[in-house]
């Protein structure tokens, strides 16, 4: 029963050992921010996509995780701006999972990042973390959108490294599914 037991905690320890080395989330010396990325080619003009993801009320559309977007300062900010706040809300009745983001960095067609915070109701999260979104129009007139998560290393306890490690693969596939639903809404005929 003991060597069974060894034997089954060798294999749990390989599997988180796998887990942890080949984790989306990565750090990038270069910028010394922690990263996790997906990106995605649409053919379609960069204005189009950019105007798109910047209405809030586009996010039921195409997010895999998210019910609604509320912005939050419409009134004196466009919604998808520079300093733009919003609301993001898992479910419909906005109970459960939600968060505030603001956005902090804005380029027309090019950049919007956003700044996570008041997260409530997540199983495991750390703060500081941002989102962007890029937009690279290629050579043939399609865009390479963006998706990615960052968090700043100056700004990460071994603990956040740990969460991020793990959780980076469900981050990763929620963004895979997002952009390939904003390929589909952006390409429909």
């Amino acid at each position: 029963m003991m060597k069974k037991l060894r034997i089954g905690l060798l294999v749990f320890s390989i599997l988180l050992l796998l887990l942890w080395v080949f984790s989306n989330f990565k750090l990038n010396p270069e910028t010394n921010e922690y990263s996790l990325e997906n990106s995605i080619l649409i053919q379609s003009p960069v204005e189009k996509i950019f105007t798109y993801l910047g209405n809030s009320a586009n996010a039921s559309s195409w997010s895999s995780f998210v019910d609604h977007i509320t912005p939050l300062n419409q009134n004196q900010i466009p919604d998808g701006q520079l300093n733009s706040t919003r609301r993001c809300f898992r479910n419909a009745d906005e109970t459960g999972i939600q968060w505030d983001e603001d956005i902090v960095k804005w380029e027309a067609n090019k950049l919007r990042e956003l700044s996570i915070y008041n997260m409530k109701h997540f199983p495991v999260s750390t703060g500081d973390l941002r989102t962007r979104q890029q937009y690279d129009t290629q050579p043939d007139g399609s865009v390479k959108l963006t998706f990615g998560l960052y968090k700043s290393a100056d700004k990460t306890t071994w603990t956040d490294v740990i969460k991020m490690k793990y959780t980076g693969y469900i981050v990763a596939g929620i963004f895979k599914a997002n952009i390939s639903n904003i390929k589909r809404e952006i390409e429909k005929p």
